[in-house]
């Protein structure tokens, strides 16, 4: 806007001291200066128009950067949450195995136990033995058990927890989805 006004001065001060670069009959034609003017305001009115869109722009280039440090902030915590679903998952594998390899264990022992009871023959102090035997086995199943309950106990609350965090991994993209305009592709 300023250089369209230094060079209406420009050209102002030039007709006036009769500088032959403006010609005479251009001042003389009034269509010509209609024209001019209208092309004037016209640049004017874009100009009003643009600065208004850039008044309407910067709040959104503000939204803009908050959008993008929520979506930064999500895709931080979802890759948070997915290497703790991770871990748990590893968790329940681990505790999965020694638990089926515990009720192994039972399931031998309480074969054994089943052929030592079946067996008729035994004299009085086989049967003493075989009592003392079956109470440190007795003893040794309880302990067991307790440890499988121990450890199924963990499995529950390791599959809770890894469903919470599923929960709120879900939650999250939801969100993320929300903020970025983008479909959950189903």
């Amino acid at each position: 806007m300023s250089i369209l006004e230094q060079e209406n001065e420009r050209l102002k001060s030039a007709r006036a001291a009769g500088e032959p670069g403006v010609p005479a009959a251009d001042i003389q034609q009034p269509a010509q200066l209609k024209g001019l003017k209208s092309m004037m305001g016209q640049q004017q009115e874009t100009i009003g128009n643009l600065q208004n869109l850039i008044r309407e722009l910067a709040p959104e280039a503000g939204k803009a950067k908050e959008l993008e440090d929520s979506i930064n902030a999500i895709t931080r915590t979802n890759q948070e949450l997915n290497g703790c679903v991770t871990v748990l998952e590893d968790e329940n594998a681990k505790l999965r195995v020694e638990l089926e390899q515990i009720q192994s264990q039972l399931e031998q022992q309480a074969e054994q136990q089943a052929e030592v009871a079946g067996d008729v023959d035994i004299t009085l102090h086989d049967e003493a033995e075989t009592e003392a035997t079956g109470s440190s086995g007795n003893a040794e199943n309880q302990q067991l058990e307790v440890k499988v309950q121990e450890l199924e106990a963990l499995v529950e609350f390791k599959d809770a927890a890894i469903e919470e965090l599923e929960k709120q991994y879900n939650a999250l993209e939801s969100k993320y989805l929300e903020l970025t305009g983008e479909k959950k592709a189903n």
